[in-house]
């Protein structure tokens, strides 16, 4: 992409594929030094990419990605608002819109973009799992549960629905099932604390 740059500097693509470098680099960086250099770069090549005509939904979706890793969910929504406009089925743009409006507490309008990416795709896990946690989190617990469970039979390997369908049963007082199930999203992801804290307040 530098390559590309140094080139023909009014080259939107390559913009953009460099800012969607930065955008994946972010996630699991832990340097907050590191992170902020990514933040600024990123945003930096995603406006430029726009600037210099580049007009594709995934370009948006990217920026919208990269504002919500730097708290801000405004921004993020505003941009994946822009990527549906130019393209509605887009269902990672629905499901990241889902996540930067958990950001803002926004539950209800997670859920609806939940199921606006389960139109496009049925069989899709993290829509399902992201889902369950919005609805978990209205109180909604059956509904939840149900939700959790359709994303672990998709996707077994997915952590966050098995947390969210272990705090589910330990709602509702189903507590050996809901150790099980903390202790497989502990398995999943041994480094994170929160689900073996869970289990141990169960």
């Amino acid at each position: 992409a530098e390559k590309a740059i140094d080139r023909h500097r009014g080259f939107g693509e390559a913009y953009f594929v460099r800012a969607m470098v930065y955008g994946r680099a972010l996630q699991g960086q832990k340097d907050e030094a590191v992170r902020k250099g990514y933040v600024a770069q990123g945003l930096k090549d995603a406006n430029d990419a726009v600037a210099f005509g580049y007009g594709d939904a995934m370009l948006f979706a990217v920026r919208g990605q990269i504002r919500d890793e730097a708290g801000d969910p405004d921004g993020a929504i505003q941009d994946l608002d822009e990527a549906l406009r130019r393209n509605p089925d887009f269902v990672k743009a629905w499901l990241m819109r889902a996540q930067a409006k958990v950001a803002k507490g926004d539950h209800r309008g997670a859920w609806e973009d939940c199921d606006g990416a389960l139109k496009l795709d049925a069989k899709n896990a993290q829509a399902y799992g992201f889902r369950a946690d919005a609805k978990k989190a209205l109180g909604d617990i059956p509904a939840a549960f149900a939700d959790a469970t359709e994303s672990v039979r998709l996707n077994p390997r997915g952590y966050d629905a098995w947390e969210v369908r272990g705090e589910c049963l330990r709602a509702l007082k189903r507590y050996e099932e809901a150790i099980e199930d903390l202790e497989k999203a502990a398995i999943l992801k041994p480094k994170l604390a929160k689900p073996r804290a869970l289990k141990a307040g169960v």
